[in-house]
């Protein structure tokens, strides 16, 4: 791989200034131009550039991105990404990741979305990908597209496998706590493969002070799911039944002792 010091850092270092200016559409403006411009460069070159456009998508406010001009800087990012095998489907895991991340954000093709997530499923397993992942903060901008029913499952799937080996003091888990309502709100959708997931998660985020309120307040859908699941699904059992152990809710529910 070619030295870092072959990316233009004089227009780097202005990229920056204007991140921390918070000037997302003129930065996102200027990324667009520039992954177009290090196509065919070496993956070294490349992953700075898809680094900061990662970056300011994870701190842009939701009502930037909902404006018609980030839209579509938006989509040319996507057909940038998407019109070679050199970011997506890079050999290399760094530039693979960052760039399906990307996507899920900016993808309004529902086949790109789906390929982009099972890419980053099947990649999270591979050693070094979670630290990418986390480092870059990436799992932030998966997180903000769980109310999107055509990413939701794959999200789902992928934050199991992240949180895998998370402990008790792992941000990672604290950045689930502001999505528990939503969380919750899947549990009661019907589908076996994401009440699954979600209950996982929650036997996971379950030991955090600052879910505690939030999952008392879901006591009684707890007790539900494991009476509705005691036949079909032991392990949705298994994992409300921590739930409740942990908020200390245990001994209400039937047979808790």
């Amino acid at each position: 791989m070619r030295a870092l010091s072959n990316v233009d850092r004089d227009y780097f270092s202005s990229l920056i200034d204007e991140a921390f200016q918070h000037q997302h559409t003129g930065l996102l403006s200027s990324l667009a131009t520039y992954l177009k411009q290090v196509l065919q460069s070496s993956a070294v070159v490349q992953y700075p550039v898809l680094k900061l456009t990662l970056k300011c998508i994870g701190v842009m406010a939701e009502s930037e991105m909902n404006s018609p001009t980030i839209k579509v800087i938006f989509r040319k990012i996507a057909e940038v990404l998407c019109s070679s095998g050199q970011y997506s489907d890079s050999t290399h895991l760094h530039n693979r990741l960052l760039s399906c991340i990307i996507l899920s954000k900016t993808s309004l093709q529902v086949a790109t979305l789906q390929k982009s997530l099972k890419q980053i499923l099947a990649d999270v397993q591979e050693e070094g990908a979670v630290d990418i992942i986390l480092d870059n903060s990436g799992h932030s901008v998966l997180l903000s597209s769980l109310p999107d029913p055509i990413q939701v499952k794959l999200i789902l799937n992928i934050f199991v496998l992240l949180t895998l080996n998370s402990g008790p003091t792992d941000p990672l888990l604290s950045d689930l706590v502001p999505h528990l309502d939503r969380l919750i709100e899947l549990l009661e959708e019907g589908d076996t493969e994401i009440i699954t997931s979600v209950s996982i998660l929650l036997q996971r985020v379950s030991s955090l002070q600052a879910a505690k309120h939030r999952l008392k307040q879901s006591a009684t859908l707890l007790r539900r799911m494991i009476t509705e699941q005691s036949c079909s699904n032991s392990l949705v059992v298994l994992n409300c039944k921590a739930v409740l152990m942990n908020i200390d809710c245990f001994r209400q529910i039937p047979g808790g002792g």
